[in-house]
């Protein structure tokens, strides 16, 4: 049986989007793609990568990262995580 910390400690191993990040931090998902693409977060809290042959862009935002820019503790992000991702 996987206790809750195992579960909060994958949740914060994994990637989350920039619409759950957004939420998160209180604005649009576009503002959160826009600020990655340009590198505008410090510290960043993720990737935006520029797909070849196209005008498409990947994005990882990472749990940690994103707790470190908010300068919340990583139980916090995950609570907020399991709250956007119902």
């Amino acid at each position: 049986m996987i206790n809750t910390n195992d579960n909060d400690n994958i949740l914060l191993t994994k990637a989350i989007t920039p619409d759950i990040a957004a939420k998160i931090i209180g604005s649009s998902a576009q503002y959160v793609r826009i600020r990655m693409q340009r590198g505008l977060f410090n510290p960043p809290i993720g990737t935006a990568d520029r797909l070849k042959g196209n005008h498409r862009w990947c994005y990882k935002v990472y749990p940690v990262r994103l707790a470190e820019y908010l300068n919340v503790s990583n139980e916090q992000i995950v609570k907020s995580i399991k709250e956007y991702m119902k």
